[in-house]
């Protein structure tokens, strides 16, 4: 058996391979191959006498890429800028080699470097473009790299200036590339959603330019802004009309009457099925009824409906609650007041310290809109306990 030196022609690995052989399997990717082309690969790059010359300071400059991209995948810091910085040493102006290198020294020029990186890409031709920031995008994917952090805590990746990487994807758009396009709205996933997608997506909409409208019409989702949880009524009903005009906003670039019917019926759709548990049973109604006008056939389910009423049951009783334990608050005070300006000072003095926990006691019960069966029957024995006591405070005060 004798072994030859060959190159994958798949991912430009130096391999050794066994001429006797006409076919075998790369060690690096596990591509198939043919020992002829392999062969044939090594000898092309490696003719010094012809006109390919791929080898620079001894090191063939596509294997170092492939080595490096292993790194990357590998999470390999060392290695990563070990191939990266000689590919750098090679080529200032490599995109590539200056973005990762700086992303895995984590170093505190980031800033700096991402906006070389920025430069570098935008200088690019469309295919190459398109291709760096491919490879971008699959690699924040594969980290799950993200903007938005916990409150309280940092974020783990070196990239935190949202702003920044927001204006280097606007730029992308600016160039009204379709195929760019495409790619840099992938690159919207990893921002912050409320100032970061939503704004992008609002900012590109308010532009009116049909040539947005494969990433307008992709991304439309981030319209859906449920109502808060704890919205009344007339301010569930205000943000729906909000979207609402959004999503005409977005319509009127459509030539499509069932494209534009569809966008709003998404819409509706997703809040009662999917959020009705933030609605009153009123905006359910008025959902329901914009749904028909545009699919008769639509009804709310009785989930749905169901999730709305216990809402507002849990909206009264919490008003209810709160209204009372207010009241019995103020009761308290009074009856206070009353035992201090009267003979029984000490009676008050003592009364006092018990009314006002048991009536904070109250007050944390009522303000729980999830509490148990168990938990809301113990509010019901405190208050019950308030009164008594407030009952006794004016027995004395009588007597």
């Amino acid at each position: 058996m004798a072994l030859k030196p060959a190159i994958c022609t798949q991912c430009g690995g130096q391999i050794e391979v066994d001429d006797s052989k006409e076919a075998g399997i790369c060690q690096f990717c596990g591509t198939a191959f043919i020992t002829e082309k392999v062969i044939h690969q090594f000898v092309t790059q490696n003719n010094f006498a012809g006109a390919t010359f791929n080898i620079q300071g001894g090191v063939d400059i596509e294997n170092l890429y492939t080595l490096a991209r292993r790194a990357v995948e590998a999470n390999n810091k060392d290695d990563v800028l070990k191939y990266y910085g000689q590919i750098r040493e090679r080529d200032p102006n490599d995109w590539e080699s200056t973005f990762f290198y700086a992303w895995f020294e984590n170093g505190e020029n980031f800033e700096k470097y991402f906006q070389t990186t920025e430069d570098l890409i935008l200088k690019l031709d469309s295919g190459k473009k398109f291709e760096a920031l491919n490879r971008l995008y699959t690699f924040f994917k594969n980290i799950k790299f993200t903007f938005e952090v916990a409150y309280g805590e940092t974020s783990p990746f070196p990239l935190k200036n949202q702003d920044l990487y927001y204006d280097f994807v606007k730029k992308l758009f600016e160039e009204k590339n379709t195929e760019i396009i495409n790619i840099a709205g992938n690159l919207t996933y990893f921002m912050e959603f409320w100032k970061g997608q939503k704004k992008f997506y609002l900012d590109i909409l308010s532009t009116q330019d049909k040539t947005y409208l494969p990433y307008l019409k992709e991304f439309h989702w981030v319209l859906h802004v449920a109502p808060s949880l704890y919205a009344d009524e007339q301010g569930c009903t205000d943000i729906i009309k909000e979207v609402e005009t959004n999503i005409e906003r977005l319509n009127a670039l459509l030539d499509s009457e069932d494209d534009k019917k569809n966008n709003y019926l998404a819409y509706y759709k997703w809040l009662i099925e999917k959020k009705p548990e933030r609605f009153l049973p009123a905006n359910i109604k008025y959902l329901e009824n914009r749904i028909k006008e545009l699919d008769s056939t639509y009804s709310v389910s009785s989930e749905a409906m169901r999730a709305a009423k216990q809402n507002l049951s849990e909206k009264q009783g919490e008003s209810s609650s709160n209204a009372s334990a207010i009241i019995l608050i103020i009761l308290s005070i009074i009856a206070e007041v009353a035992l201090f300006y009267t003979s029984h000072t000490g009676w008050g003095a003592l009364l006092l310290i018990p009314l006002l926990i048991l009536n904070f006691m109250s007050k944390l019960c009522s303000g729980d809109r999830f509490a148990s069966g168990g938990k809301k029957f113990g509010c019901f024995i405190i208050k019950t306990l308030i009164l008594a006591i407030l009952f006794l405070c004016f027995k004395i005060i009588s007597d």
